[in-house]
């Protein structure tokens, strides 16, 4: 369904700290439609909002083939890059990857996803017959191509000692 451009591992150096974003980025290199994607800068179609962290991810994907294909075996990390980190998370403090993944994520998200997203709270309580139509009204909401890789819906249940009956949360989630 979507086209994909392989990448080969290359070493990303790690200036102190930022171990978890370069975990986090390798990971993110790994998926042939995500690289696809954004070294052809495919989200600039129909794009009316601004796309800074997309447009620096889009670079960062073109400077790592361009080290692949020099046959180099590590590069440094741009700039722009640890500029991205810092703005997410706190400069100089210990992080995690899923924290910076979930960060990451959802900024491209609020970047690709162009209407005014009025973000309906899917979490209340419903009844399973209208839960289709609440994932589909997310997805209407969160079309980017970015959820249409990482966005899942999970339903959790609550149940209560005295009675026994049974409350759900249906959310979404932007994990792998």
């Amino acid at each position: 369904r979507f086209k994909k451009i392989y990448l080969n591992p290359l070493g990303l150096k790690n200036p102190s700290i930022y171990c978890y974003m370069n975990c986090c980025l390798q990971l993110l290199l790994s998926i042939p439609e995500l690289n696809y994607y954004f070294l052809y800068k495919k989200y600039k179609q129909d794009q009316t909002r601004k796309t800074l962290i997309c447009d620096d991810y889009s670079n960062f994907i073109s400077l790592y083939q361009y080290f692949l294909n020099h046959k180099e075996s590590r590069m440094d990390l741009p700039p722009y890059i640890l500029d991205i980190c810092n703005s997410l998370l706190p400069k100089g403090i210990m992080n995690d990857c899923e924290e910076f993944l979930f960060l990451f994520l959802k900024s491209m998200q609020e970047e690709l996803n162009n209407k005014n997203n009025n973000n309906q709270d899917v979490n209340n309580d419903i009844d399973e017959l209208n839960i289709q139509k609440k994932w589909s009204l997310y997805r209407e909401a969160n079309s980017s191509f970015t959820d249409s890789i990482f966005t899942g819906y999970i339903r959790s249940s609550v149940i209560c000692n005295k009675c026994n009956k049974s409350s759900y949360n249906y959310e979404p989630f932007m994990d792998l």
